[in-house]
């Protein structure tokens, strides 16, 4: 998964959590405390959440009167620390869904739970969503870089177009000398896009390139060249 990928991810989570009511809520909370942690975002988020102290930020909450709803909390003006309060928000409330409730209840009332958690969404996540994104994309030269697998000098990719024949006679041919050929049709979905699968299988030691006289830019039935 790419960076971008994992922030597409947690924009969908928080899609879901607005739409969402006291029997789903958790999913989408759970989800996106699960993304904040990922290989991708685990550097930031805990550079993040490294530079607060949410329980004394909490203590500093202004308990406002007895009427309900009248407490808030004081939000500090850098941008990094609101980020890592919101983080310890999200995975405390993913931890323990009655203590999501009551901070809702606390710092966003409302008489019906359920909105609630919706005011503490609109306030604190949604805000959170974009703000973090946009720190993730002005932090993605600090972020660390995917280790390239090691070639494996056994296994020849083979790119071919719609003639089989030739494909196969190759493969043939590579498999005799000893080498693994790599054919992309051959190789496990596993719910992988094209790319995705190409990225997999990209550790081979050499390639071959088939150009045979079946493709024109497109294939021979095709009426119209590929984009």
């Amino acid at each position: 998964m790419t960076v971008k990928e994992a922030l597409n991810d947690l924009n969908n989570a928080v899609l879901d959590l607005q739409s969402s009511d006291l029997t789903t809520y958790v999913r989408p909370l759970k989800n996106m405390a699960r993304i904040l942690v990922s290989d991708e975002l685990k550097s930031i988020t805990g550079k993040l959440r490294d530079r607060v102290n949410f329980d004394a930020f909490v203590a500093a909450a202004n308990p406002g009167g007895s009427m309900a709803g009248s407490a808030s909390l004081n939000w500090p003006e850098e941008k990094e620390q609101e980020l890592g309060l919101s983080i310890v928000v999200i995975e405390r409330g993913a931890e323990d869904s009655n203590w999501f409730i009551s901070f809702a209840y606390d710092y966003y009332y409302d008489r019906k739970p359920i909105n609630c958690i919706h005011n503490l969404v609109r306030s604190l996540i949604v805000p959170f969503n974009r703000d973090f994104s946009t720190y993730v994309e002005r932090q993605k030269v600090n972020l660390p870089r995917p280790q390239a697998k090691p070639t494996d000098w056994h296994r020849v990719f083979i790119a071919h177009g719609h003639d089989d024949g030739p494909r196969e006679k190759v493969a043939r041919f590579v498999e005799k000398i000893g080498l693994e050929p790599v054919i992309l049709d051959e190789q496990a979905n596993r719910g992988m896009t094209i790319s995705e699968k190409f990225e997999t299988h990209s550790d081979v030691g050499y390639a071959i390139v088939l150009l045979t006289p079946d493709d024109t830019g497109r294939g021979k039935s095709e009426s119209q060249p590929r984009d």
